[in-house]
């Protein structure tokens, strides 16, 4: 009778320990699936072509700059259809509403415009004044590195 009662036992802490691995299981592959599928980053995913400025110069002591009140570039998807699309200046705040494109067609071009709120300052590089865009969609997301080469000097600011 006490090795019915001991089978019994154990059988019942496996049944218990395989229901608690089984909820652990069902937990772990539904947060994996809500999760849903990785984006890929924007600089894969999206090409900046056709780049341009308006700016004032702001040399000053050897160093060049620029203050810039707009930036001006063609965005295009390279990989496939893109969805839901936003296109932002990091850490710059901009006048109006961010660039948003419901739909950008695989080789599609779209153009975009971003004026700034303040004139923000940029230093030269040696490949030109970087500027960082955020790009987001349904399919990629991440920041991409531009460098604006050309582009318009405006005359100096007035002094008061």
């Amino acid at each position: 009778m006490r090795k019915g009662r001991k089978r019994r036992k154990t059988y019942k802490r496996t049944l218990i320990s395989l229901a608690i691995l089984l909820v652990f299981v069902v937990i772990i592959v539904a947060l994996l699936q809500s999760q849903g599928p990785q984006k890929k980053p924007a600089s894969e995913y999206f090409q900046i072509s056709e780049t341009d400025f308006l700016a004032w110069n702001a040399t000053s002591g050897g160093v060049e700059g620029v203050l810039l009140r707009e930036v001006y570039f063609n965005v295009s998807s390279v990989e496939g259809d893109a969805h839901n699309v936003y296109i932002r200046s990091v850490g710059m705040l901009t006048k109006g509403n961010e660039p948003w494109f419901e739909t950008i067609e695989k080789g599609e071009i779209k153009q975009v415009i971003l004026e700034f709120n303040s004139p923000v300052y940029v230093i030269k590089e040696k490949d030109g004044y970087p500027f960082t865009v955020k790009i987001t969609s349904k399919e990629a997301e991440g920041e991409i590195k531009i460098y604006l080469t050309e582009g318009g000097i405006l005359p100096p600011l007035p002094t008061s």
